[in-house]
Protein backbone atom coordinates (compact mmCIF):
# COMPACT_ATOMS: atom_id res chain seq x y z
CA UNK A 1 0.00 0.00 0.00
CA UNK A 2 1.70 3.40 -0.62
CA UNK A 3 1.56 6.31 1.33
CA UNK A 4 -0.46 8.48 -0.93
CA UNK A 5 -3.63 6.60 -0.44
CA UNK A 6 -3.33 6.20 3.32
CA UNK A 7 -4.33 9.39 4.47
CA UNK A 8 -7.52 8.51 2.25
CA UNK A 9 -8.40 5.88 5.00
CA UNK A 10 -9.64 5.24 8.51
CA UNK A 11 -6.55 4.52 10.51
CA UNK A 12 -5.34 4.11 13.93
CA UNK A 13 -1.51 5.68 14.84
CA UNK A 14 1.42 4.53 17.16
CA UNK A 15 2.15 1.40 18.81
CA UNK A 16 -0.50 0.98 21.40
CA UNK A 17 -3.31 1.83 19.40
CA UNK A 18 -2.17 -0.64 16.92
CA UNK A 19 -2.34 -3.89 19.43
CA UNK A 20 -5.30 -2.51 20.88
CA UNK A 21 -7.52 -2.23 18.02
CA UNK A 22 -5.48 -5.45 16.67
CA UNK A 23 -6.86 -7.45 19.94
CA UNK A 24 -10.57 -6.19 19.50
CA UNK A 25 -10.45 -7.37 15.89
CA UNK A 26 -10.81 -4.04 14.52
CA UNK A 27 -7.62 -3.71 11.88
CA UNK A 28 -7.64 -5.39 8.54
CA UNK A 29 -4.32 -4.19 7.80
CA UNK A 30 -1.05 -2.62 9.05
CA UNK A 31 1.67 -0.34 7.87
CA UNK A 32 4.44 -0.51 9.62
CA UNK A 33 7.87 2.17 8.45
CA UNK A 34 10.81 0.44 7.98
CA UNK A 35 13.21 2.58 9.97
CA UNK A 36 11.26 2.42 13.01
CA UNK A 37 12.57 1.12 16.55
CA UNK A 38 13.61 -2.69 16.05
CA UNK A 39 11.25 -3.57 18.87
CA UNK A 40 8.35 -2.00 17.48
CA UNK A 41 9.17 -3.73 14.18
CA UNK A 42 9.17 -7.27 16.43
CA UNK A 43 6.16 -6.33 18.39
CA UNK A 44 4.10 -5.44 15.18
CA UNK A 45 5.32 -8.15 13.06
CA UNK A 46 4.39 -10.86 16.02
CA UNK A 47 0.91 -9.93 16.36
CA UNK A 48 0.11 -9.58 13.06
CA UNK A 49 1.48 -13.41 11.81
CA UNK A 50 -0.46 -14.49 15.37
CA UNK A 51 -3.27 -12.26 14.15
CA UNK A 52 -3.77 -13.52 10.52
CA UNK A 53 -3.27 -9.46 9.73
CA UNK A 54 -1.69 -8.59 6.45
CA UNK A 55 2.24 -6.57 7.10
CA UNK A 56 3.36 -3.45 4.40
CA UNK A 57 5.74 -1.17 4.74
CA UNK A 58 7.05 2.28 3.98
CA UNK A 59 10.23 4.00 3.23
CA UNK A 60 9.79 6.07 6.78
CA UNK A 61 8.42 6.92 9.95
CA UNK A 62 8.25 10.50 8.33
CA UNK A 63 6.44 9.77 5.55
CA UNK A 64 3.97 7.31 7.27
CA UNK A 65 3.44 10.56 9.22
CA UNK A 66 3.17 12.82 6.55
CA UNK A 67 0.85 10.61 4.67
CA UNK A 68 -1.98 10.76 7.54
CA UNK A 69 -1.15 14.89 7.48
CA UNK A 70 0.87 14.84 10.78
CA UNK A 71 4.00 17.11 11.19
CA UNK A 72 5.32 14.04 13.20
CA UNK A 73 6.73 11.14 12.53
CA UNK A 74 4.42 7.67 12.96
CA UNK A 75 6.17 4.37 12.93
CA UNK A 76 3.19 2.15 12.54
CA UNK A 77 -0.53 2.44 11.89
CA UNK A 78 -3.70 0.18 11.42
CA UNK A 79 -6.53 0.25 8.77
CA UNK A 80 -9.82 -0.27 10.20
CA UNK A 81 -12.01 -2.81 8.65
Amino acid sequence: MSAEHIGNLKQVAGLRQVIKSIKEHKIQSVVLALNADEHIQTQVKQICTQSEIPLSYTRSKEELGASLGLDVPCAVIGILK
